[in-house]
């Protein structure tokens, strides 16, 4: 099975990342807990390292169903370690400083994002080992033309 546009979107907003040394990547997940930067993994992360960025996807609606853009949210939950509770509010700017205004950009698995825009963000408490955790969501229309549209 070919991979749908969500995962396409996700793995190529993480090689954007690491290309742009704002998180470390593989696509195999395998990353040392102790990468510089802070790793970025697709949907969630692994209990170490402690301060790592999960990229997530979800539909919203506002796809175009005659023409060929669709609709994504991209949500990027970042959590911190114990010892530097600033460390996971860092990785987040850190992506958002390549994600803000790098568009239109093609990904470098084909993913053509028309539009990104930052449309959410909080602090969302403590995961089960008591780090902080905090999300941020993004509003991204993407080139996606399917078999029934432009």
């Amino acid at each position: 099975m070919t991979a749908g546009i969500q995962r396409r979107l996700r793995t190529g907003v993480a090689a954007l990342l690491h290309t742009e040394g704002a998180a470390t990547w593989t696509a195999t997940g395998a990353v040392s807990v102790t990468a510089s930067p802070a790793p970025v993994f697709d949907s969630t992360y692994p209990d170490e390292p402690d301060v790592a960025a999960a990229l997530s996807t979800y539909a919203v609606g506002g796809d175009e169903p005659t023409l060929s853009g669709s609709v994504l949210m991209l949500q990027v939950r970042t959590r911190t370690s114990l010892s530097d509770v600033a460390a996971g509010d860092d990785l987040d700017d850190a992506i958002a400083g390549v994600l803000m205004g790098n568009f239109p950009v093609t990904l470098t698995n084909g993913v053509r994002v028309t539009s990104l825009v930052r449309s959410s963000g909080s602090p969302i408490g403590r995961d089960a080992a008591g780090r902080m955790e905090r999300t941020t969501n993004y509003r991204v229309r993407i080139y996606d033309p399917g078999s029934h549209r432009g």
